[in-house]
C-alpha cells in the first residue's frame, strides 16, 4: 500500500459502482474474494485502481486568463497584451510548475485524494471450480 492508502494498478471489485473492497494483485484473485463473500452467481465489477491525476486539476489556461483580467482591471488599456503572447510550451512550462506546487501543498497539509478512480472495469460472475470451490 502506498502512503496514499492505496496501491494504483492493484484490483478491486464490487456489486455497484462504488468500489470499496481490499486491493488484489490479479482479476482472479479479485474474483475469488468476491465469490467468497458473494456465492456462485453473483455480478461483480472488477477494475484497476487509478490515482487521482493531480496534475489534470490545475487549468492553467483559467490562471493566465485570471490574471490578465485582474492586471486589466488594476492598469486599464496600458495591460491590455500581458500574457497575450504566451507560447503552447511557455503554458506547458507553468502547467508544470502549478502541478507540482499544488501536489506538495497538498502533501504538506495532508489534503492529498484518499480515494481513487476505478477503470477497466469488466463484469464477472461468481462460480464454481471443478473442485466444486468457488472460484
Amino acid at each position: 500500500m502506498s502512503k496514499l492508502g492505496f496501491t494504483e494498478g492493484k484490483y478491486v471489485w464490487s456489486l455497484s459502482e462504488i468500489f470499496n473492497s481490499t486491493e488484489f494483485d490479479t482479476v482472479e484473485d479479485a474474483l475469488k474474494d468476491a465469490t467468497q463473500d458473494e456465492g456462485t452467481g453473483a455480478i461483480v465489477n472488477i477494475g484497476k485502481i487509478k490515482a487521482v491525476d493531480i496534475k489534470s486539476l490545475i487549468n492553467t489556461h483559467r490562471i493566465i486568463d485570471d490574471a490578465q483580467e485582474k492586471v486589466y482591471d488594476q492598469c486599464g488599456e496600458a495591460a491590455e497584451d500581458f500574457l497575450s503572447d504566451i507560447t503552447e510550451q511557455q503554458e506547458a512550462e507553468i502547467q508544470d510548475v502549478f502541478a507540482i506546487a499544488f501536489e506538495d501543498w497538498l502533501e504538506r497539509n495532508h489534503l492529498m485524494p484518499e480515494f481513487y478512480a476505478v477503470v477497466d472495469i469488466k463484469e464477472y460472475t461468481t462460480k464454481e471450480n471443478e473442485n466444486g470451490n468457488h472460484s
